[in-house]
């Protein structure tokens, strides 16, 4: 049994399309699995949108947010964050013009939003908001959004606007708290946080450097759009349906994985530099002219 698995050969066909993506595993190039997962964009708790104040709610102390949806999404003054007066600063004060990353790490933090303040004399209605998903639209309620952004990684997650690194309560070893910590503050670029993870428990530096380096590119990459677009406009989802598909599926015994959509071929290989460094080179971008699943004769 040990040999035959071995012995078996185990690839992911990717096909990436406008309104769906669709990853069949094939074993000894045979469908074995196949996932199709919706591309139309719906939105999931951890996007991250440039939304835009449409009505202010003072007995509320809260405000409806347009960030696209056909139900307006809904924003308590608690959820701006301590640290809101620099986003809202760095987001109203944007242009293409600038060297954004210079002008972001240029930003004063602070000082803090009140916790008694009203929401009022903080927001104005047409007013640009970056914004992240906390909770799906239900029913006939919008989306609950937070202006306090995290961006999860699978051993950090980063806080831009933020100058503190805190440590899983979990990893109890004093020694190894404070070499997480040391390492972290080293890397970490001027006015971002983290929150260093259960799951970075005696991983290697350059395992974390890589991820660190791979979320504030992520923020990073939003500048533009921040700077360029009208709200509303989708800045980046948290975590995207191919690497959630992959994280269920992904081991190290694949020898290939084949995409047919740039974008997400960079995706998926930067996810797998990450979690399996010594795998990266599995993944393949495909570019011939006939369908990729017609290529390896798979039926949807």
């Amino acid at each position: 049994m040990c040999l035959f698995n071995r012995l078996m050969e185990k690839d992911l066909v990717i096909d990436v399309s406008p309104s769906e993506i669709n990853i069949a595993l094939m074993e000894n190039h045979r469908l074995a699995e196949l996932n199709k997962e919706d591309n139309a964009g719906s939105i999931s708790v951890g996007d991250v949108y440039l939304g835009k104040v449409k009505k202010i709610m003072p007995a509320l102390n809260a405000a409806f947010i347009d960030i696209g949806d056909e139900k307006e999404a809904f924003i308590h003054y608690l959820d701006l964050g301590l640290n809101f007066r620099a986003f809202d600063y760095f987001t109203k004060h944007s242009n293409p013009k600038q060297d954004l990353n210079s002008f972001f790490s240029n930003v004063t933090i602070g000082p803090i939003l009140e916790k008694e303040g009203k929401i009022e004399d903080v927001l104005l209605p047409g007013s640009p908001l970056v914004v992240q998903i906390v909770k799906e639209p239900i029913s006939t309620k919008g989306a609950r959004l937070t202006a306090e952004i995290s961006i999860a990684g699978r051993n950090i997650v980063l806080l831009p606007f933020a100058d503190k690194v805190s440590i899983s309560q979990k990893i109890s070893s004093k020694e190894e708290r404070k070499r997480l910590e040391r390492l972290v503050y080293s890397i970490l670029p001027k006015n971002y946080g983290a929150i260093i993870r259960t799951a970075a428990e005696g991983k290697k530096a350059a395992v974390l450097d890589s991820e660190l380096r791979g979320l504030i590119k992520k923020w990073g990459d939003s500048f533009v759009k921040i700077a360029e677009s009208k709200p509303p406009k989708l800045l980046f989802n948290e975590t995207s349906r191919t690497t959630t598909i992959l994280r269920d599926l992904l081991n190290d015994s694949f020898s290939n994985i084949f995409v047919n959509d740039k974008e997400v071929y960079e995706e998926i290989r930067s996810y797998i530099s990450t979690i399996l460094p010594e795998q990266e080179k599995i993944v393949k971008y495909y570019k011939g002219d006939v369908p990729i699943f017609d290529y390896y004769d798979i039926t949807k």
